[in-house]
C-alpha cells in the first residue's frame, strides 16, 4: 500500500512545457492523487497547459488517460493557413514543388512561417473540456467555467513579457484558445493570428505566476519538469555519418527540431534554479521527443506514462529530503503559510478529534482538503467560535456563514460562544494529548517575528491538555 503524502495535501501544481514529452505527466498526476495530493491551482506552459487544463475542468487520472489514447496526435499537424505567411510569392511554384519531403517542409516553413497549422489543437482541447464539463457546443468555454484556478502562459511575438490567461484576470476568454497559443511551437507550427508562439519561449515553467501572487496561502509549489538532455548528439551523429556530405536536410531537419527543444526546454532550469519555494519533479530521460508526434503509439504512451509515475514515486517515497531547510521540530512560527502547513500536516484517523479555537472561520476554504480527508477518516470536527457578527461588511458575513454551512456539512460540531481563552488547533490523539498550533492574539497575514507557537505532544503534554481543559470550559 502507498504512504500518503504528509507535506503536499494541499498545494499549487505547475506542469512544464514540452511537447509530446507531456504524455509523462499523465502517469506523474495519476501517482500524485494516489498519493493524496490535491492541487488548489494549476498552470502550465506549451504542452504542459493542456495536461493543466483538463486536471482544472475536473479530469481524473483516469480520464487523463483515456483522452490521451483515444487521441490521434498526428492529426494536429494540420495544413498551414494560407493567410499567414512570409511574404514571398514565388515559394509554391519553387521549392516546394521539388525535393523530398524534408526539402518541402523547410520551405513551408519559410513560406508559411510553420510548417502546420496549430488550429487542431485549439478544436480537440475545445471538445474535451466540454466533454468534461457538460457544456454544449452553444459556447466556448471560458475560463470561468473551469473548476480549479488555470494558468496559461504563451509568449507574445514582439513582446517582452509573457501573456498570462487566468481565471482571475481573463474569466471570459477561451481556454482552448489560451492553450493553443500556448502550445504553439516556433518553426513547428504558425504563430496564432501573427501574435502568439508556445510560452516556452519565455517561461517554460511558469511557477512564477504563483509563486508571486498566491504562495501566501500554501507553502508548497509542485513542480513537474523533464530532465534536461543533449540537444548536440543527434545534429554531432548526422555529421560524421558517411551520407552526411551527400544530404544536409537530414541535418538541417534535426538541427530545426533541436532548437525548438532547447527553445522550450532550456528555460526550466535557469527558473527553477532563481525561484524559491518550488519543490520538483524531475522526469528522466524518455523514449519520446518534443515534436516526436509521428513516434507516438500505445507502446511508447504507455513508457510514457510509466516514466512520469516512477518519477513521481520516487519524489513522495523519499519527500522528507525535498523539503528544503527541514529543521524537525520547532516551536516559533513566522507565518501564515508556515502555521497552516503544520497543521494540514497532521495524520488523523478513525477517532482523533481537531478542536478549532478561532474568533471566526476564516482559514476554512484554506485547510479545506485536509478537513474533508479528516472527516472522510473518521476524526471528529469541534469548532469554537464567535457569533456572526451583525456589522461585519454584507460580503464577509456571506462567507462567514457560507463556511459555517460548510462545516456543517461537513459533520463539524460548531459552538458559537463570546469569548475564546486564546485561539489555537488542537489534535486529540486516541483520546491523548497531541501537537496544539497556539496563534498569537496580534498575528497579521504578513511576515513578522511570530504567528504563532507549536507545541508539541512529546515535550508540551502538561500545557496541551491544560489549554484543553479550559477549551473544554468554555464549550
Amino acid at each position: 500500500m502507498k504512504q500518503n503524502t504528509r507535506y503536499f495535501k494541499n498545494c499549487l501544481g505547475v506542469f512544464q512545457g514540452g511537447g509530446c514529452k507531456a504524455l509523462s505527466f499523465v502517469g506523474a498526476y495519476k501517482e500524485s492523487v494516489e498519493r493524496g495530493v490535491f492541487f488548489s491551482r494549476v498552470a502550465g506552459t506549451s504542452a504542459g497547459s493542456v495536461i493543466a487544463a483538463l486536471i482544472s475542468a475536473g479530469a481524473t487520472p483516469e480520464d487523463l488517460e483515456q483522452i490521451v489514447l483515444k487521441t490521434n496526435f498526428n492529426s494536429f499537424k494540420h495544413i498551414p493557413d494560407p493567410k499567414i505567411k512570409s511574404g514571398g510569392d514565388n515559394w509554391e511554384s519553387g521549392i516546394l514543388s521539388w525535393g523530398t519531403a524534408k526539402h518541402r517542409s523547410i520551405a513551408c516553413f519559410m513560406k508559411n512561417l510553420g510548417i502546420f497549422s496549430s488550429i487542431k489543437i485549439e478544436e480537440w482541447i475545445e471538445n474535451e473540456l466540454r466533454a468534461l464539463l457538460e457544456i454544449d457546443d452553444s459556447q466556448k468555454v471560458t475560463f470561468s467555467n473551469l473548476n480549479i484556478p488555470l494558468h496559461v502562459v504563451a509568449t507574445e511575438i514582439g513582446g517582452t513579457k509573457p501573456v498570462v490567461w487566468s481565471s482571475e484576470t481573463t474569466p471570459d476568454a477561451s481556454v482552448a484558445y489560451a492553450v493553443r497559443c500556448s502550445c504553439t511551437i516556433p518553426v513547428y507550427f504558425q504563430p496564432v493570428d501573427l501574435k502568439y508562439v508556445d510560452g516556452g519561449i519565455v517561461s517554460n515553467l511558469p511557477s512564477f505566476v504563483l509563486n508571486n501572487n498566491y504562495s501566501g496561502s500554501f507553502e508548497k509549489i509542485l513542480c513537474f519538469t523533464f530532465e534536461p538532455g543533449n540537444p548536440l548528439i543527434d545534429i554531432k551523429a548526422n555529421e560524421s555519418s558517411p551520407d552526411s556530405s551527400r544530404d544536409h536536410s537530414t541535418s538541417i531537419e534535426n538541427y530545426l527540431k533541436n532548437l525548438i527543444t532547447a527553445t522550450i526546454d532550456g528555460s526550466a532550469y535557469i527558473q527553477t534554479e532563481l525561484q524559491k519555494n518550488l519543490h520538483v519533479v524531475e522526469i528522466g530521460r524518455l523514449p519520446l521527443g518534443t515534436v516526436d508526434f509521428d513516434k507516438i503509439n500505445q507502446a511508447s504512451m504507455q513508457e510514457m506514462f510509466d516514466a512520469g509515475a516512477k518519477a513521481t514515486e520516487r519524489f513522495f517515497s523519499s519527500e522528507i529530503t525535498n523539503i528544503p531547510g527541514n529543521r524537525g521540530l520547532k516551536s516559533i512560527l513566522a507565518t501564515e503559510p508556515e502555521a497552516l502547513n503544520h497543521i494540514v500536516r497532521e495524520e488523523i484517523s478513525q477517532g482523533d478529534e481537531v478542536v478549532f479555537s478561532l474568533k471566526s472561520t476564516r482559514y476554512v476554504y484554506k485547510i479545506f482538503p485536509s478537513l474533508l480527508h479528516w472527516r472522510m477518516s473518521g476524526a471528529k470536527l469541534i469548532f469554537l467560535t464567535h457569533p456572526v457578527r451583525n456589522d461585519l461588511q454584507s460580503e464577509k458575513r456571506q462567507h462567514e456563514l457560507f463556511r459555517r454551512l460548510v462545516l456543517k456539512g461537513l459533520g463539524a460540531n460548531i459552538v458559537e460562544v463570546n469569548s475564546l481563552p486564546f485561539e489555537a488547533v488542537l489534535f486529540r490523539k486516541k483520546g491523548l494529548a497531541g501537537t496544539t498550533i497556539v496563534f498569537d492574539e496580534d498575528r497579521t497575514d504578513n511576515k513578522g517575528a511570530s504567528f504563532g507557537v507549536r507545541y508539541d505532544k512529546t515535550y508540551d503534554s502538561f500545557a496541551i491538555n491544560s489549554m484543553y481543559f479550559e477549551l473544554s470550559n468554555h464549550a
